[in-house]
């Protein structure tokens, strides 16, 4: 399987090498970029329902790593897209107390979810079963339920 999950992961770069070297003040590359994103990570949730990870750690790579990849992205695109639709057109008083709140929104998230992201950066294995295995969830490590109503097949704590 995981030689399926690199071929998408590759294809996945090849196609978005437009998006990434275009200007994303421009709409339709920003929707490109959500497209594109979407599809792959439908391409990613096929694999993972028709194939089995041979071992864990394969299950925790995935999850850990490469679903992230793309998946990051589409969360990217998705808020670059609504932060430019969302953009008052005033003046530049008006915009930058705009990108402020936007800014604080983001800080907050950051806040929110301090644990975990100083656990992905430092790159920790500790609680990789919990946090990168489904159906191991631990509910005490989870600050965000949200998980909850989403895919039990295509997602983790």
């Amino acid at each position: 399987m995981l030689k399926l999950i690199h071929k998408i992961l590759d294809d996945y770069k090849e196609d978005m090498k437009g998006v990434v070297e275009s200007n994303l003040n421009d709409f339709n590359n920003v929707e490109q970029g959500i497209s594109i994103s979407r599809q792959y990570l439908q391409k990613l949730r096929i694999c993972v329902r028709q194939n089995e990870f041979s071992n864990q750690q394969d299950e925790i790579t995935f999850f850990k790593e490469h679903k992230p990849y793309i998946y990051s992205r589409l969360k990217f695109y998705a808020k670059l897209y609504n932060f430019l639709i969302n953009r008052p057109a005033g003046t530049i008083k008006s915009q930058q107390e705009f990108i402020d709140a936007e800014i604080k929104k983001l800080q907050e998230s950051n806040r929110r979810n301090i644990d975990f992201i100083k656990y992905y950066r430092e790159q920790s294995t500790v609680l990789d079963e919990f946090y990168f295995l489904r159906g191991k969830d631990k509910i005490s490590l989870v600050s965000d339920t949200s998980h909850f109503y989403t895919d039990a097949e295509f997602s983790t704590s």
